[in-house]
């Protein structure tokens, strides 16, 4: 009697498992792209343009890769091909490209906001930079209604952490006349939120410029 309770027992537990595993995959494909792009914490993961879309397709070089598509007002597709972004205007079915001042040797990264409306570009200027632990990398911001970009700040590193975008940027040298392999720099982090405004300015530290030399 005991032995056939325990038996009906994994019975019922493997049934239970395999209901709780077939609802989990019935949930994973009714998602759709923006809930599993919602998914992605830190960077944009580049995936297959569409292919449904003849004119499109002809417009869009076949490399490109996907950073964002959109319906309603933006009626958009943001992708990059060739180290740029550009915009594919659905309506009129033509591409654009996404301009950013004075150039940049390569894009780093981009993220896009948890709303989507907006999407980051961060842009490393290699040679270009004046010092590149004080505008090493450009934060900039793109926003999906108007296309319009603008440029929110420099430093030498930016990286997406939870809630925030974080701009470190050496401040001033604390011995100049010191051999390069010596100069310490005193730096501080730049807080911004996802719609591109500052929060704050903390976290006074130092780094070496030597680590930092591009």
């Amino acid at each position: 009697m005991i032995d056939r309770i325990k038996k009906n027992k994994k019975i019922l537990t493997g049934l239970a498992l395999f209901m709780v595993l077939a609802l989990l995959l019935i949930a994973i494909h009714s998602w759709d792209e923006d809930t599993i792009k919602s998914m992605l914490k830190d960077k944009v993961t580049f995936v297959n343009l569409p292919n449904d879309d003849e004119e499109m397709l002809a417009t869009i070089p076949k490399s490109a890769k996907l950073i964002a598509n959109y319906s309603g007002r933006q009626n958009t597709i943001f992708f990059t091909y060739n180290g740029r972004i550009y915009c594919y205007d659905k309506a009129q079915k033509l591409s654009s490209d996404i301009p950013f001042d004075n150039g940049y040797e390569k894009i780093k990264d981009i993220y896009l906001s948890p709303a989507k409306s907006r999407i980051f570009v961060v842009l490393d200027m290699g040679t270009r930079a004046t010092n590149y632990v004080c505008d090493g990398q450009q934060l900039w911001v793109i926003n999906t209604l108007n296309r319009q970009t603008r440029k929110l700040f420099e430093g030498f590193r930016v990286e997406k952490r939870k809630g925030c975008i974080v701009v470190g940027k050496a401040d001033y040298c604390c011995n100049s006349k010191a051999p390069f392999e010596q100069r310490r720099w005193k730096c501080r982090n730049h807080y911004f939120d996802f719609t591109g405004k500052i929060i704050w300015c903390m976290d006074d530290y130092e780094i070496m410029e030597k680590d930092y030399n591009n």
